[in-house]
């Protein structure tokens, strides 16, 4: 079989608790790919790591009473222990809070910016009034409009209905149980009319 090299990855699974199977077997999946392609003589560079953003991380830092990187810190050690026990042959293990990774995605920003792939839009974010931490979807809880149950985050339950965290009635932090509020402030967004978009045929509209 031909020689050529090969870049192959594996899932990146949150690392806001000990690993489990679900995220095992996606790696070995691939763990078993990479032996086989350098059996075959294959130049082989097998890279996963471990995805340290989210706002899960954040909940359970708090829960715990823990600072996020405090959580992260020792979980890493026993995560990358059951990676090496399971005998993982990867490359290169990252984790998103390494800063080359943060340098390479700030360079990236940095040249959509320049290039006005992404611009600046208002939009409405949304706080918690007792830690002033600001909170996505998935950490505000109310009452959905449409059928009066209780919801959390962008879709109700009970009725399926899709919408926006700040639509939801008498919302509150699913930490702490106090009320929202709401801040309108300028967010990077995607320009679907740049023109380099359309160009590729991307998308017709600003979003």
């Amino acid at each position: 079989m031909t020689s050529k090299n090969k870049i192959i990855y594996a899932a990146w699974p949150y690392q806001s608790s000990i690993l489990g199977v679900h995220n095992l077997i996606p790696m070995m999946r691939a763990d078993a790919y990479a032996r086989f392609s350098r059996i075959c003589k294959s130049k082989v560079t097998f890279i996963t790591g471990f995805d340290e953003l989210g706002s899960r991380t954040e909940k359970i830092a708090k829960n715990l009473k823990l600072r996020p990187i405090e959580l992260l810190e020792k979980l890493y050690p026993a995560n990358k222990d059951c990676l090496d026990k399971f005998s993982i042959s990867y490359d290169v293990l990252g984790r998103t809070s390494d800063k080359y990774h943060y340098d390479f995605v700030m360079s990236v920003i940095e040249e959509l910016i320049e290039n006005k792939t992404i611009i600046q839009k208002e939009d409405t974010i949304s706080y918690c009034t007792s830690s002033n931490n600001e909170l996505v979807g998935s950490m505000i809880k109310g009452t959905c409009k449409n059928c009066g149950s209780v919801a959390i985050g962008d879709q109700c339950k009970s009725c399926n209905l899709l919408m926006t965290h700040n639509s939801l009635l008498h919302s509150k932090c699913t930490t702490c149980n106090n009320e929202v509020k709401f801040i309108k402030k300028n967010s990077w967004v995607l320009d679907l009319n740049n023109k380099s978009i359309k160009k590729n045929g991307h998308a017709s509209q600003s979003s």
